[in-house]
């Protein structure tokens, strides 16, 4: 059974390699003094602890998880994901030798808010903790670049999507400038039945329903 003093604050390692757990264990407790520091080399240990401390009358805050994904006996998103039902404000970190995406963005979706590779070195993963500190979510540097690069091709991917005529982007331009459809049909020289026309297409384009919403989209997916 888990003892400790009232509101001790806790922090929880999980990882298997005897020498990194040692060298993170450290790290962990020079960034953060106030904690008691609990290492656990596979997730069933791990996870038992998690279920214990749960039921804690007077539990302390679980202030960080740092977690390896490669466990012995499972992957160690199980347990990330367990934390973030139990305690959603600890931070969860990734400390793994895994940098593919797959690995990546199910840590993420799981409620992993900081991802570091081991490759990068100790003292990478001790300015990791560092930012954890300050609530900063650490993430590797490479890792940064390929979210980066994740979320520029979901946004060219949802402008190619939509695709508007030289006339309805100009339609859409002065319906975000706030010009009515009257208004629109006479700067562009056109009948003010086309530009309903040309309204109904965009609405139907972007999934909206009115001028307001159109006009975010199209702010949003940087069609004006």
């Amino acid at each position: 059974m888990i003892t400790y003093p009232k509101r001790q604050e806790v922090c929880v390692l999980v990882e298997d390699q005897v020498h990194m757990a040692q060298a993170v264990q450290s790290a962990m407790r020079t960034a953060f003094p106030e904690c008691v520091v609990h290492w656990f080399p596979n997730l069933r240990e791990a996870q038992l602890w998690l279920t214990e401390w749960s039921v804690l009358p007077l539990r302390g805050k679980l202030k960080l998880s740092v977690v390896d994904l490669g466990l012995p006996d499972g992957s160690g998103v199980e347990f990330i994901r367990k934390v973030a039902e139990l305690s959603p404000e600890t931070m969860s970190l990734v400390v793994t030798i895994y940098g593919e995406d797959s690995f990546l963005f199910e840590a993420l979706r799981a409620g992993a808010t900081g991802y570091i590779l081991k490759g990068e070195g100790m003292a990478h993963i001790a300015a990791a903790l560092q930012k954890a500190v300050a609530q900063e979510p650490p993430i590797s540097p490479s890792i940064a670049r390929r979210l980066l690069s994740h979320f520029r091709d979901i946004q060219s991917q949802a402008n190619a999507e939509v695709s508007l005529s030289t006339r309805q982007r100009e339609t859409l331009a002065l319906l975000v400038r706030g010009l009515s459809i009257s208004e629109a049909a006479q700067a562009l020289g056109l009948k003010p039945n086309t530009i309903a026309a040309y309204v109904k297409v965009i609405y139907q384009k972007l999934q909206v329903s009115n001028r307001a919403q159109a006009a975010r989209e199209a702010i949003r997916l940087k069609l004006v």
